[in-house]
């Protein structure tokens, strides 16, 4: 997102950004509360009072060091990570939510040894060894692009299910920079992020 923020922002140098990374529910409580115009969210479920301006498909990845041991199948299931120390989203995280129901289905348990709210941290602790996040691939994009980290895709129905979704309130009317933003944020994204 911070790219996107910079990019409008040499269009419209007067827009300001904040940015909080929070759970999915409480994305949605701000942009209820009025606290925020926009949320940014992975989300699998509809929310009392919001409107999905802009959604992309969230195709979910394991991320890990080239030369990882996983690294070379095509694509991976959640089965195979309970082997691998795991650097995953703190438990109230939408998609922690969606990998638990998975694991429940498996009757696996994924026990992580490391957790964050924050993405870049994961990424920074997959680095050092063999363990594994799994996110959002937007979420890496920078360290898959650089060829710091590998992903590969997860085959699972109920992970690949949700959504990045932008939010607003159903009811409460934008401000005309909040517009021009989610117009060029869908103007922008010729393809899932």
């Amino acid at each position: 997102m911070p790219r996107k923020f910079a990019a409008f922002q040499a269009e419209h140098p007067s827009v300001r950004f904040s940015l909080h990374i929070l759970d999915a529910g409480l994305v949605a409580e701000r942009v209820r509360s009025a606290q925020a115009d926009i949320g940014v969210t992975y989300s699998h479920t509809a929310e009392k009072d919001i409107a999905v301006i802009h959604a992309h498909p969230a195709e979910i990845v394991a991320v890990m060091r080239p030369g990882h041991p996983l690294a070379a199948f095509e694509s991976l299931h959640i089965t195979q990570l309970p082997a691998y120390p795991l650097a995953l989203p703190h438990g109230g995280s939408a998609l922690r939510q969606v990998l638990d129901m998975a694991c429940s289905l498996y009757n696996i348990t994924l026990s992580p040894a490391f957790t964050s709210n924050q993405p870049d941290a994961a990424c920074h602790y997959v680095l050092t060894g063999d363990a594994i996040t799994l996110c959002a691939r937007l979420t890496v994009a920078d360290q898959l692009e650089a060829g710091r980290l590998i992903c590969r895709p997860i085959n699972d129905t109920l992970l690949n299910a949700g959504q990045l979704q932008f939010q607003t309130h159903a009811s409460r009317p934008l401000s005309d920079a909040a517009h021009r933003f989610l117009r060029f944020i869908r103007s922008d994204t010729p393809q899932p992020f």
